[in-house]
């Protein structure tokens, strides 16, 4: 984990490696208690800059969008000491992820996931598009039961505003 950010430079060129950095960053976001976190990495914010970069510059899989989304929704709904930076910094961390997201070619591949019942898409609609307002989701709103079952955060989603 600590060389993690030794491997950025090959981020451009190996998808295989952006696609395992990005499950591995997803795991980061959300493991409190049982590993390094996002928060603990020192070196976080240029792993996820670099992530980003990495990530735009593939085609789109349904796979990868679930990942960059669920990674958008963590520097949406967490504070930025959760990502090691501050609120400047994780805006600047998010906006890539989601302009990716919102990108047509991204767009078209989460529409035809969510009208094939791909189970990812289904959730990210129901769950976590609405907080982030994805273009591939645009009817979607807010779900009350979700925030009243603890599956996202609603303070973050009324932050937005």
């Amino acid at each position: 984990m600590a060389k993690l950010h030794e491997a950025l430079g090959e981020l451009d060129s190996d998808s295989e490696l952006v696609d395992h950095v990005g499950r591995l960053l997803h795991t980061m976001s959300d493991c409190g208690g049982m590993g390094i976190t996002l928060a603990d990495h020192p070196h976080a914010r240029a792993v996820v800059e670099a992530h980003a970069r990495g990530a735009g510059s593939l085609d789109p899989t349904a796979g990868r969008y679930f990942t960059l989304a669920l990674l958008a929704q963590h520097l949406t709904a967490q504070p930025p000491e959760a990502a090691g930076c501050t609120a400047e910094q994780q805006a600047a961390l998010r906006k890539p992820y989601v302009a990716v997201l919102d990108s047509e070619d991204w767009s078209r591949v989460a529409v035809a996931g969510l009208a094939a019942e791909d189970d990812r898409m289904r959730w990210l609609a129901d769950h976590r598009a609405p907080c982030l307002r994805l273009r591939a989701f645009p009817d979607r709103l807010p779900d009350p039961e979700a925030q009243r079952s603890g599956d996202r955060v609603p303070s973050a989603c009324t932050a937005l505003g």
